[in-house]
């Protein structure tokens, strides 16, 4: 901010130096003032105006009388508050502002069963038309595989659910180790975690990206370990049985996650993937529940070392708000913005002049020119001689007068 405050007014001038005049105006003045009110008032959010003029825009749809504008806020006021007092002792099924469904709602908390897995209860929502399709060979090997190495449940009993004479009563272990059925529901969009997905074949023309995918590797440290692919299909596998036990995989195509394929910049931690390269083993499903939403951007470059290349960005889901991680010491203190609590205050030098100002004849001399400091001794006679002075004055005007 220091460094700001000191090379802005020295960027400007030499930007006076190619712009024309009429260039400049009040807006490229005010980065001057920027730094020095960043430093001194903090950080912009806690003291902007916007949630006050949204409010004002608020109450000013509410008139209804231009004869009687307060009146019209003042009743229109009343009149929202007591409804939404009143909304929460409406009955469950009615319908109110407070209860509206989420843009992006994920289905809500499945009723809870004893004994089942996390797999079948993770709240997602599918949408659109389902079509059934079989699931066979090397694809149905590679869902189950994938499913029982990550459901932590299941963890236990990877060497012995398939052996008939263990002690395993659980009977969502057991239909899981069974398989799940030959037939499968393929959906064009859902929700989870707080995205909307789309397929690439769902999304295609749309000028929205929602097919973008990213699951953190086994090392959870770096970015680098984070797999990034496109959303091929989206399955619903189910387990026979009752009560019925779905899961939703999604399948994908996979960059590659080597150097060759994927690289991240050391200082910005940009992300980017040659979208020429493909992972080169076959394991296309991860768990709908693991699944975060990204979207790839290409760059607006001709040379051929950038046409393969696409940025990723992170997007972050609605209604979910970031957290940071309480670190264990609980004595040190958090960590403020920077702001300066001292304020260095520019003094103003004031010169004390005690001679006596001249005044100036209109016959052309100075008044009071040949008078010098010796010549009074006290303020008296400073103020004998300015008196008589204003009287000549008056008598030269009433003379002008006549």
């Amino acid at each position: 901010m220091r460094r700001l405050e000191l090379e802005i007014p020295e960027i400007l001038c030499k930007l006076e130096r190619i712009f024309p005049p009429a260039f400049f105006d009040s807006m490229e003045h005010l980065p001057v003032h920027l730094p020095y009110e960043a430093r001194i008032a903090g950080p912009v959010q806690f003291r902007w105006m916007y949630p006050f003029e949204r409010f004002l825009r608020h109450l000013k749809k509410n008139v209804g009388n231009k004869a009687r504008v307060e009146g019209s806020i003042c009743n229109a006021y009343l009149v929202e508050e007591a409804s939404n007092f009143c909304s929460h002792y409406f009955e469950s099924h009615v319908h109110t502002r407070q209860r509206n469904v989420p843009r992006n709602d994920d289905g809500g908390v499945v009723v809870p069963i004893e004994g089942n897995l996390s797999i079948f209860t993770y709240p997602g929502r599918s949408y659109g038309t389902a079509k059934p399709r079989p699931i066979e060979g090397g694809e149905l090997r590679a869902a189950q595989t994938y499913i029982l190495l990550n459901c932590d449940e299941v963890t236990p009993y990877i060497d012995y659910a398939r052996n008939p004479s263990n002690n395993v009563t659980n009977i969502f272990v057991k239909a899981l180790a069974e398989g799940p059925n030959r037939t499968t529901q393929s959906y064009p969009m859902y929700f989870v975690n707080g995205y909307k997905f789309h397929t690439i074949g769902h999304g295609t023309g749309r000028a929205t990206m929602n097919s973008g995918v990213c699951i953190k590797g086994t090392n959870y440290s770096e970015n680098a370990s984070d797999y990034y692919g496109q959303l091929i299909e989206i399955l619903e596998l189910e387990y026979p049985g009752y009560p019925f036990k779905r899961t939703v995989l999604f399948k994908c195509d996979w960059f590659d996650p080597s150097r060759h394929g994927t690289r991240r910049h050391p200082n910005y931690s940009l992300v980017e993937v040659n979208q020429s390269r493909r992972f080169n083993r076959y394991e296309p499903f991860i768990l709908a529940m693991q699944a975060c939403q990204v979207y790839y951007v290409p760059y607006p470059s001709l040379r051929r070392a950038q046409t393969d290349w696409i940025a990723v960005c992170k997007i972050k889901a609605r209604a979910v708000v970031e957290m940071p991680e309480l670190s264990k010491k609980t004595s040190s203190m958090p960590e403020l913005a920077f702001q300066d609590n001292e304020i260095n205050l520019h003094q103003i030098e004031v010169v004390e002049d005690n001679d006596l100002a001249l005044l100036n004849d209109p016959n052309g001399g100075d008044i009071g020119s040949d008078v010098g400091d010796d010549e009074f001794e006290s303020e008296d006679e400073i103020e004998h001689v300015l008196e008589s002075e204003s009287e000549d004055e008056d008598d030269d005007e009433d003379f002008a007068d006549l």
